[in-house]
């Protein structure tokens, strides 16, 4: 098979639980594409889990480290890259990616809400995630309708990486 390129970032959004991070790490898997997951990255930075930044240093401290680390990925090569739910909607991080591919991930809340939850510093009361996603998109949906690219998401993982990686093809955002 011959070396996929990638001509530029491709930036997926879309709110928590969307599959981003499944989707980028498909990639790097199947494709063997450069890829980075924003929130990762920046557990690697300071050692600490989401929760733990959210808890002790709060929504402003992790937003100024999701945007340094989106300032490094823009001064690298093309990679995949996850990004937090929320990037989209703080600073112009939205001006700043849409340079590049911007791949709306879209997904219904109430079908995020039967996803399995680990580290999510905004849902750990279970009984009201239905309700935070749906509050969520609606703050997020105008950043989120921005992107170049709309791909809706299904339940399954499996189902999803197929689909998706057909979607890069198709759209020529792989070559």
């Amino acid at each position: 098979m011959a070396k996929i390129v990638l001509k530029k970032h491709i930036f997926l959004i879309g709110l928590p639980l969307s599959g981003k991070s499944s989707l980028v790490l498909s990639c790097k898997e199947r494709l063997n594409l450069p890829t980075v997951d924003i929130d990762a990255e920046i557990e690697r930075m300071t050692n600490l889990d989401i929760p733990s930044i959210w808890e002790k240093y709060g929504e402003f401290t992790f937003r100024t480290l999701e945007r340094y680390v989106l300032a490094t990925i823009l001064c690298n090569s093309p990679k995949i890259v996850a990004c937090g739910g929320g990037i989209s909607n703080f600073m112009d991080n939205m001006s700043l990616i849409s340079t590049n591919s911007v791949i709306y991930i879209q997904a219904n809340p109430i079908m995020l809400a039967k996803r399995k939850i680990v580290n999510r510093p905004l849902f750990f009361n279970q009984n009201e995630i239905v309700q935070k996603l749906e509050d969520m998109f609606i703050r997020r949906k105008e950043s989120y309708e921005r992107a170049q690219f709309w791909f809706p998401t299904q339940d399954g993982i499996e189902q999803n990486a197929d689909s998706f990686i057909n979607f890069l093809v198709k759209n020529k955002l792989i070559s």
